[in-house]
């Protein structure tokens, strides 16, 4: 079985994770723990973490909240949830990353809260840099939330 694309459900040839090709764990999980092992491994090979927390509440064995905060070596967090379901595919059921600077000053915040009906994305939708500029936005994935705070400054030499 192939993942899906995040945005419409059809399934594509890419890793249910980190969206990339031929990643080594791109087989679909056979339980909520697999995808959450492949969350912590996601996490443990970013440059940029520096420490994390990741929780799972399991509901069912397909099916769990995963909860964590992740600090990158900036001293900036991210928070993130995911009420994940897994059927034929990963069933995302809701979603948050939010970033913020190490003075708890909002960066971004991915969601699919649907209170902006407006957005031709609706329900998905991101905060950029306070709670009122509201852009359209598709649901990311974890790695692709790392990628972007990854490319909005220089890394180097903060680890």
């Amino acid at each position: 079985q192939k993942p899906p694309n995040s945005l419409n459900g059809v399934w594509k040839s890419e890793c249910y994770i980190c969206s990339r090709d031929n990643m080594p764990h791109s087989k679909m999980p056979a339980s909520i723990e697999d995808y959450l092992h492949a969350l912590l491994t996601l996490i443990a090979q970013s440059p940029i973490v520096r420490a994390s927390n990741v929780t799972l509440e399991k509901r069912t064995t397909r099916a769990g909240l995963v909860r964590g905060e992740i600090d990158l070596v900036d001293s900036s967090r991210l928070y993130f949830r995911e009420l994940v379901g897994i059927e034929a595919s990963i069933r995302k059921v809701m979603y948050s990353y939010h970033y913020q600077a190490a003075d708890g000053t909002l960066l971004f915040r991915y969601d699919d809260t649907p209170h902006h009906s407006h957005l031709t994305t609706f329900p998905h939708h991101k905060h950029e840099g306070d709670e009122k500029r509201i852009v359209n936005a598709n649901q990311p994935t974890l790695e692709s939330v790392l990628e972007e705070i990854e490319t909005r400054r220089d890394w180097h030499g903060l680890s």
